[in-house]
């Protein structure tokens, strides 16, 4: 089985990545952490290497890069008991080998470029990294604006939700919070990019019960939040929000998915809670629309470094021999094989 899902986010508060903890050494037989520029061909090893171990009857857990969903950072993939982990180790989300020879192997594709070729790009690239880099960082400063009045917008909204109302449903909710988990794994379902708003399907099919919240989106925020505060030590898969990681998108707990988004499967309205008549109306209205237009101003410089990016790419794969990367390929699948090999 394939599924998809995201290890970062482009949030309010600037880049967030969950590398650390979803590849965390430990809990892998062996992780590949690839290193090379832009075009140098780390995405589309990372499928490959996917789609081998599926070939052998294994299965693989992609995650796609946050600001180009076309685009992977990662995949984990189980074959038998073995659990491997193939990942871009590049900024944004830099990860170096932690338990280098014995778990994590450092791979180059940057071996690849040709030396006399990318010279003759030197000032192409340095002028092209340097207005990425600049519309990343105006990226952000809308972001992070967008996220003050996000804030604002909250508090006013939560300042007229029926908190007891809410925790009196939240409390009847057919969840077993007798059981414990050990460790929550964390990774996004969505992300925010140039496309804005982006998500993959939560394979519902996966729990015994779905309970979808709907309603106004701050609204459907404010009960999220409530209700993973309260499966705290009950949850055993966090799904955070992307603009703001510290809030929910949807919550697993003892086979129960909670989830705010997929149309269809709304099983409560959390506009049920709110007081509407007793609040501003103008004055959030007026907030929510200067909150979208930053938000859309966001969009358009990520999609400027987006194509920035693109343009770095198409200098790379000028100055790229493959066919080392298809050596590097064989490489891995054989080392893969054998981890494997030794089950049996």
């Amino acid at each position: 089985m394939e599924t998809r899902y995201f290890a970062s986010a482009n949030s309010y508060g600037g880049f967030y990545s969950l590398f650390w903890g979803i590849f965390d050494s430990r809990e892998f037989d062996r992780i590949f952490v690839l290193k090379g520029g832009p075009g140098t061909g780390k995405s589309t090893l990372i499928k490959r290497v996917a789609d081998f171990a599926k070939s052998k009857g294994g299965g693989a857990r992609l995650y796609h890069c946050s600001s180009d969903i076309n685009s992977l950072d990662g995949a984990v993939i189980k074959i038998g008991e073995k659990r491997f982990a193939i990942i871009d180790g590049t900024a944004p989300h830099e990860r170096d080998a932690v338990l280098v020879g014995a778990i994590d192997e450092i791979v180059n594709l940057g071996e690849g470029i040709d030396d006399d070729w990318i010279k003759a790009y030197r000032d192409d690239i340095i002028n092209l990294t340097g207005q990425k880099s600049m519309a990343y960082k105006t990226a952000y400063s809308y972001l992070k604006v967008a996220g003050e009045c996000f804030d604002n917008i909250f508090k006013k909204k939560r300042d007229w939700f029926d908190i007891n109302s809410a925790t009196k449903y939240i409390e009847n909710l057919d969840i077993n919070t007798n059981h414990r988990s050990v460790k929550v794994e964390k990774c996004f379902i969505s992300s925010f990019s140039k496309s804005g708003y982006r998500s993959f399907p939560l394979y519902w099919d996966n729990y015994e019960t779905v309970i979808g919240i709907g309603g106004d989106e701050i609204n459907r925020r404010i009960l999220l939040k409530l209700i993973g505060d309260k499966l705290r030590g009950n949850a055993s898969f966090l799904f955070p929000t992307p603009l703001i990681p510290d809030f929910p998108e949807a919550i697993v707990a003892d086979k129960c998915l909670i989830t705010g988004i997929g149309d269809g499967l709304t099983t409560a309205s959390a506009d049920e809670f709110f007081l509407d008549s007793k609040c501003d109306k103008e004055e959030i209205k007026l907030m929510s629309r200067i909150h979208g237009e930053l938000l859309d101003e966001a969009v358009r410089w990520l999609s400027i470094a987006s194509d920035i990016h693109f343009r770095l790419e198409d200098i790379y794969v000028k100055c790229m021999n493959f066919d080392n990367n298809e050596t590097i390929f064989d490489k891995i699948s054989k080392k893969i094989l054998k981890v494997c090999e030794c089950d049996n």
